[in-house]
């Protein structure tokens, strides 16, 4: 038997009822009954309260067009082939005029439901109109959910229960009826902290480490993972917005409503999420292992098309031998780990951390720290941004079908009206450009070098732009050649200060 599978999705954001499932699930059926599916007709972002069957791009293109390649058309559940009871009589005729076999693999109950219109009984077109019509009345009972939820939180604002969202409390409500959020301050407190940690640079895998570390739990009273930071950094509840089902709630004026004091501002929003839109999945974490170097010593050896290896130097370890003999002892080493180059680079961990520390002081030590100091100049892009956000998701609202009715046309015409003029109106506003100059902290290298811990100071290195280079080399007794080390400094800032660090020979 030859069977089409049938993948349809709404919101491809969806993940409850994701192509994947619903693709394992029809496969498992065919397996089941030793068919082969011979192709997919998906259909993704395709509301089935809008189109039938016949006019999705996929789907519609099979069934007029390619009956005759298959034998049964299977579907997940009822609801990704039909939300209606005529779309659902339409589908049957068909499948009745061109004698397929219809599969919901989870229908009534959770059981496969097969209907075969080539031996179609009566009772069977009542099964088939019975699931229509809850597939139908399920429809219209997410819209009316919907639309109440929206209009009563509307009208009233107060806080609907379940999981606070981090950064919020639940209090009593100021008209004494039922309950809103306010900011809690050592949760607020923690996201605002979380947030500037990583616009500053630090990657979610440090963020929930040290959070853990000093016993900060989460929202559930669990441990912290890049994964839940990076929802919540992601989650408009910081903005002090109403939401319902993931989308925010609207005002007369077409915003999003705002019903409690948000916890990170615009504009900490929008700079946070430009950082946030430059992490993947998957980021890879810098694991230092408590060693200075890493990512600042690099392996100058040498490889075997006479090239430089210029991989970074990564911590590991080495025995100890004593009078040719293995002992107990183990000793902390950098080395190069890249296999198959022609060379082994490493040296003692001690030795070069101590060296690096004379260099970078002699260097560096004396140079004052300087921090970026911006002036945001007068710029409308962040509200422009905002406007044009609350036009885009009014718009989807609307086609979601949301404002319907003549009351709510005028209501959603009422809101766009007004979007499109406070749009007129920023675009019309005088714009100065931003500016940044460098400032003196007036603390030295040497004076933060002094006060921090062993990361600080690897970071210390990184900022500066210091970049160490290990060549290979014999091992000469207990003595290290200190020859076989280099310092620079990449950043041009200090490039004049370090001019003269260009080898050391450290008898």
């Amino acid at each position: 038997m030859r069977v089409l599978a049938g993948i349809r999705l709404s919101d491809y954001k969806d993940s409850t009822t994701s192509p994947q499932r619903q693709r394992e699930s029809v496969n498992g059926w065919a397996k089941g009954k030793g068919a082969t599916v011979i192709g997919e007709a998906v259909d993704l972002d395709v509301s089935a309260s809008k189109t039938t069957p016949f006019e999705r791009p996929e789907l519609g293109a099979w069934l007029r067009d390619r009956a005759d390649e298959f034998d049964a058309l299977a579907f997940w559940r009822g609801d990704r082939a039909v939300r209606s009871m005529a779309d659902m009589s339409d589908l049957a005729r068909w499948a009745r005029k061109h004698d397929k076999l219809i599969v919901f693999v989870e229908g009534i109950g959770g059981a496969p439901l097969e209907l075969d219109f080539r031996t179609m009984s009566p009772v069977s077109e009542l099964m088939v109109m019975i699931m229509s019509f809850a597939a139908q009345m399920e429809s219209q009972a997410i819209k009316e959910r919907v639309l109440g939820a929206r209009d009563f939180m509307r009208r009233v604002g107060r806080w609907p229960g379940g999981q606070v969202p981090y950064g919020y409390k639940v209090v009593d409500h100021p008209d004494g009826d039922g309950y809103a959020l306010a900011l809690d301050d050592t949760t607020a407190g923690i996201v605002r902290r979380i947030a500037k940690e990583v616009m500053g640079g630090k990657t979610l895998y440090a963020v929930s480490r040290d959070l853990d570390a000093e016993g900060i739990p989460t929202a559930k009273g669990g441990k912290w993972s890049p994964a839940l930071l990076s929802g919540l950094l992601r989650s408009e509840h910081l903005r002090g917005y109403s939401m319902h089902e993931g989308r925010p709630l609207r005002g007369s004026d077409g915003h999003p409503r705002r019903d409690r004091e948000a916890v990170l501002d615009d504009e900490t929003w929008a700079k946070l999420q430009a950082v946030m839109a430059g992490k993947k999945r998957g980021e890879p974490i810098l694991r230092t292992g408590g060693a200075l170097l890493v990512r600042v010593a690099y392996c100058a050896g040498t490889n075997t098309d006479g090239t430089e290896c210029g991989r970074p130097l990564y911590g590991s370890s080495r025995v100890v031998w004593k009078n040719g003999k293995k002992t107990d002892e183990r000793v902390l080493t950098y080395r190069c780990t890249q296999r198959g180059t022609g060379h082994a680079v490493s040296a003692r961990m001690d030795l070069m951390d101590k060296w690096a520390e004379e260099r970078f002081l002699e260097n560096l030590g004396h140079v004052h720290v300087t921090e970026r100091q911006e002036d945001p100049g007068q710029d409308y892009a962040a509200e422009i941004q905002q406007v044009r956000e609350s036009i885009k998701r009014l718009r989807a609202d609307r086609e979601m079908g949301l404002y319907d009715g003549p009351e709510d046309e005028a209501e959603y015409a009422e809101m766009m009206r007004k979007l499109l003029a406070e749009r007129r109106e920023l675009e019309a506003m005088p714009v100065r450009p931003p500016s940044v100059r460098m400032v003196s902290t007036g603390r030295t290298y040497a004076d933060d070098w002094h006060a921090a811990d062993k990361e600080g100071k690897r970071r210390l290195l990184a900022d500066a732009g210091v970049r160490i280079k290990l060549t290979s080399g014999k091992r000469s007794g207990s003595r290290f050649d200190y020859r076989r080390l280099w310092f620079e400094v990449t950043n041009e800032f200090h490039n004049e200060a370090a001019e003269a660090a260009e080898s050391y020979d450290v008898p």
